[in-house]
């Protein structure tokens, strides 16, 4: 934890040093996310809900273009059905789960993102914007609940760090407007669209990967 605050600490100085205009700002983003499988034996079941919040860092090297980075800490998540017995390490100990058991999992992230941001000309007090780019994630907390399936071999929110990966990577894009209060600060609304496409469990034959969409809020100064 400490090294991966220690690097993003190191970007956001090299960014400042080096931009043509740094804009800075703090965002909360309700979200909505789920776990897709890509195995027979493993269907999705349903979206869970969390938030996210953190730091948002723009470099414009252009007066509409700007490399976006930041961190946040986030909550994602999923509810998943596995067709056949499954075997989950909880708290150190192996746990089997019968046929057709639903889990629910529930994740915390530690968040770095890499973006490109694509902003219109100030119209009115209103400007547009677009961004697309990478997503670190960093596994801080993993547990599951199960929903469904035998009552003697119960998760109830039982941690599994074993079972999901440390680091998870995703793409994701999405747009929004900004709201000039003055000069130099903006009121920030948007919307993102987040696809992991590195597994996010251990167990390799069991794939699955992380999707979200969220809404933000914040503003830049």
């Amino acid at each position: 934890m400490n090294r991966i605050i220690l690097i993003s600490s190191l970007i956001c100085s090299y960014l400042t040093s080096q931009a043509q205009e740094v804009k800075f700002g703090v965002f909360v983003a309700p979200e909505v996310s789920w776990i897709m499988p890509d195995a027979k034996n493993i269907t999705h079941q349903a979206t869970v809900g969390g938030i996210s919040g953190g730091i948002l860092i723009d470099k414009y090297f252009q007066k509409n273009y700007a490399l976006q980075t930041g961190l946040a800490i986030g909550t994602q998540g999923g509810e998943i059905a596995f067709t056949d017995p499954i075997e989950f390490t909880a708290y150190g100990e192996d746990t089997l789960l019968s046929t057709q058991s639903s889990v629910r999992y529930n994740l915390n992230y530690l968040t770095i993102p890499l973006n490109l941001k694509l902003k219109t000309n100030q119209i009115g007090y209103f400007s547009y914007f677009a961004r697309v780019g990478f997503t670190s994630q960093m596994r801080m907390k993993a547990k599951a609940t199960q929903i469904s399936g035998n009552p003697d071999n119960v998760l109830e929110n039982s941690s599994i760090p074993e079972e999901i990966a440390f680091f998870n990577l995703a793409y994701n894009f999405g747009a929004g407007i900004e709201y000039s209060l003055s000069e130099d600060t903006s009121l920030l609304l948007g919307i993102n669209y987040t696809n992991g496409f590195t597994d996010l469990a251990t167990e390799k034959s069991l794939p699955a990967y992380s999707r979200g969409v969220s809404l933000r809020a914040g503003i830049i100064f």
